[in-house]
C-alpha cells in the first residue's frame, strides 16, 4: 500500500523519481525501491515525503490514492562513490599495533619477573665496600623495589587493554557494510594454545616493538604517487568524492543538464559516461532527452539521435549522442534476471566487461594487487555456468568469505572501477547493474577461476579510485589556477607548484560557482598523470573542491 501510494502521488504531482529523490536528499535508486516494496522508508524520512507531497503520514501509510495524469519529468542523475579508505586501513592498523604492543609488554613483565626470581636477589650477597659494586647494588635493588610494586598494575592494565582491542577488532570485523568494496578491519583469529602465543609474543617482541614504534610516527609516512610524482607528505588522507553541488543550468555539461530518455515505454538514465564512435551501432531512432533544472524549476527537452550500443541489448544500454559525442543510458530498474546466461547474453559481457584487475581479500583484509594478461580463460569457466541461479538474500555478504575482486570498468556498459567478485564458496558478487547481483556458481568453477588468477596474476599497484591533489590555491589566472603542495609536505622545502588548466567547464565552474579564492586549501580530482616537463601540468582534471585540514587528513565540506 505505501509503495503504490508513494508511486501514485508522486506522478500526480508531475516529479520524477530522480527529481524526488533530489528533493528528499536520496539517490534515485532508493526511491525506485521504495516504489517497488524492495524496501521502506524510516520515520523520519516518511515525515520528509509527507512534506514535499503535501500530503497527510496517514494518507501514505494507509489510503488508497488514485494516480493522475502529469507530465513525466525527468532530471538529472549523479552519482558518485566515495571511500575513504586509507584513513579506515591506518587507524585499524595502529589499534593493531597497540594490541600486539601491550602483549609484548606483558611478555617482557612475564620474562624480567622470571629472571628476577632466578637471580633471587644475588646482590644482597655483593661486596658494598666497593664503590662501583655498591652503585650497582643500589640500582639493581631500587629496579627491583620498583618493579615488584609497579608491574602487576602495569600487567593487569596490559591485559585489559588487550581484551579491549580484541573485543573491539572482532565487533568491527562483525559489520557488513555493502555499499563499501573496500574496507579494512582486524581478521578473527582463531584461539591458540596460551604457551604457543606467548612464546611467538617473546620471540617477536624487538621486531614488532620497532615497527610499532615506526608506524606510529606520523612523520615516517610512506611516499604518495601524486600523479606519477613520488610526494614526501605528512599524516593526510584526501577524500576521493566531489560535494553533491545542484549546478545551475548553465553550468553544467550537455549530458549533466539532459540526463533521461523514454524508449519504448521504458525511462532510460545518462551513465554520465562517454562511448567511443568504434562501439556504436545502428541507429534506433530520434527521440526527447529531458532535463531539469532545479534552481529556476524548469523542464528542458532536446531532440537527439539514439543508436544501439554493438553485442548489448537495447532493452538495457543504448547511446544518445549529445554535442557530437556519444554517451551511455542505461534501463536500471531492479529487474533480476533467471541465471547467469541471461546476464551474460543482455550486457555482451564476454566483450564488454575485461576482467584484468583483481585485489585478493580474505573478508574485509586485503591481500594484495594484481593484474591479468588475459581473461579468456575466466570467461570460458563463467560460461559453462551460465546456468547459475541467481540468488536473492538480502543479508548476504563478504565479512566472513575469502574471495578475489575484479575491477570492473567498461566503456561500453557505462560503468567505472565497480566490482566482478568470485568467492571461494562459489559464489559471483557484482554490482554492474545498480543493484546487488549474486549468482550460485558452485565452489569448483569458483576456485578454477580463483586459482587461474592467482597463479597468472602479476603483483601490481593498487589504483585509485580517481587521482587526487591537494594543496593551497596560489593563484588563479584566466586560463589556469595554481596549487602548491607545501602544506602537505613533512619538509615544507619540498613544497611544488601545479598548474591545472581551466579549459573543461567542470574545472572553471568550481571557481566561478564554487565560492573558491586565492588561500583556500583545495582538492583537484584528475585521471591522467602530471606532465613535469610543461611545468607541473595536470592532466585531465574534472573536479576541483574546497577542504580543510584538520589532525588526520583533509575533508571536503558538503
Amino acid at each position: 500500500m505505501l509503495n503504490e501510494n508513494i508511486k501514485a502521488i508522486r506522478k500526480s504531482k508531475g516529479l520524477s523519481q530522480q527529481e524526488l529523490a533530489v528533493k528528499l536528499n536520496v539517490v534515485r535508486q532508493t526511491v525506485s525501491k521504495w516504489e517497488q516494496g524492495i524496501s521502506v522508508p524510516d520515520s523520519d524520512m516518511l515525515i520528509s515525503i509527507s512534506e514535499v507531497f503535501e500530503t497527510p503520514v496517514s494518507t501514505l501509510l494507509g489510503e488508497n490514492v488514485i494516480e493522475t495524469e502529469a507530465d513525466t519529468l525527468k532530471s538529472i542523475s549523479e552519482k558518485l562513490e566515495v571511500i575513504n579508505l586509507q584513513l579506515a586501513q591506518r587507524k585499524t592498523t595502529r589499534r593493531k599495533i597497540i594490541h600486539w604492543l601491550l602483549i609484548s609488554l606483558c611478555a617482557i613483565i612475564v620474562m624480567v619477573l622470571a629472571i628476577l626470581l632466578t637471580l633471587e636477589s644475588a646482590y644482597l650477597g655483593w661486596n658494598y665496600s666497593d664503590p662501583a659494586t655498591a652503585v650497582l647494588g643500589v640500582a639493581f635493588h631500587s629496579f627491583e623495589w620498583l618493579f615488584v610494586r609497579a608491574a602487576p598494575i602495569i600487567f593487569i592494565g596490559a591485559i585489559i587493554g588487550i581484551f579491549l582491542t580484541k573485543k573491539f577488532s572482532e565487533a568491527m570485523n562483525e559489520l557488513d557494510n555493502k555499499n563499501v568494496n573496500e574496507a579494512i578491519n582486524h581478521k578473527k583469529k582463531s584461539r591458540k594454545p596460551v604457551g604457543v602465543k606467548w612464546g611467538v609474543a617473546a620471540a617477536c617482541f624487538f621486531a614488532v616493538f620497532l615497527a610499532g614504534i615506526f608506524a606510529l610516527r606520523t612523520d615516517d609516512i610512506p611516499l604518495v604517487s601524486i600523479g606519477g610524482i613520488e610526494r614526501d607528505y605528512k599524516d593526510v588522507y584526501v577524500v576521493e568524492s566531489e560535494p553533491a553541488i545542484e549546478w545551475p543550468w548553465e553550468y553544467k555539461t550537455i549530458v549533466e543538464q539532459y540526463t533521461t530518455i523514454n524508449l519504448n515505454d521504458k525511462e532510460y538514465y545518462s551513465s554520465g559516461r562517454p562511448v567511443d564512435a568504434s562501439f556504436i551501432g545502428e541507429l534506433i531512432g530520434t527521440f526527447d532527452v529531458m532535463g531539469y533544472d532545479a534552481h529556476s524549476n524548469q523542464n528542458h527537452k532536446i531532440a537527439s539521435e539514439i543508436y544501439r550500443i554493438d553485442g548489448i541489448s537495447e532493452e538495457y544500454v543504448v547511446s544518445v549522442k549529445l554535442d557530437g559525442e556519444f554517451y551511455v543510458f542505461s534501463h536500471n530498474e531492479y529487474a533480476p534476471p533467471v541465471n547467469l546466461g541471461e546476464v551474460l547474453d543482455n550486457y555482451a559481457l564476454e566483450q564488454t566487461l575485461p576482467l584484468d584487475q583483481f585485489t585478493k581479500y580474505d573478508g574485509y583484509e586485503q591481500d594484495g594487487h594484481f593484474k591479468l594478461s588475459n581473461d579468456s580463460y575466466i570467461w570460458d569457466v563463467l560460461n559453462a555456468c551460465r546456468d547459475a541461479e541467481f540468488v536473492q538474500d538480502d543479508n548476504w555478504g563478504e565479512s566472513n568469505r575469502s574471495y578475489l575482486s575484479f575491477t570492473a570498468t567498461s566503456d561500453s556498459l557505462g560503468i567505472y572501477k565497480r566490482v566482478f567478485n568470485v568467492t571461494k564458496d562459489g559464489y559471483i558478487w557484482t554490482n554492474i547493474f545498480d543493484y546487488a547481483y549474486i549468482f550460485r556458481i558452485g565452489q569448483e568453477a569458483a576456485n578454477q577461476i580463483i586459482s587461474h588468477a592467482v597463479e597468472n596474476g602479476t603483483e601490481s599497484e593498487m589504483e585509485p579510485y580517481n587521482a587526487s591533489l591537494v594543496g593551497t590555491l596560489t593563484e588563479i589566472a584566466d586560463e589556469y589556477i595554481l596549487v602548491d603542495d607545501t602544506v602537505l609536505c613533512s619538509d615544507e622545502n619540498d613544497g611544488m607548484t601545479f598548474k591545472v588548466y581551466l579549459n573543461d567547464l567542470r574545472i572553471s565552474r568550481c571557481i566561478d560557482f564554487g565560492e573558491i579564492s586565492v588561500g583556500d586549501i583545495v582538492v583537484v580530482y584528475f585521471t591522467g598523470d602530471i606532465d613535469t616537463d610543461a611545468g607541473n601540468v595536470v592532466e585531465g582534471a574534472f573536479s576541483l573542491s574546497k577542504g580543510t585540514i584538520s589532525d588526520g587528513g583533509v575533508s571536503v565540506p558538503e
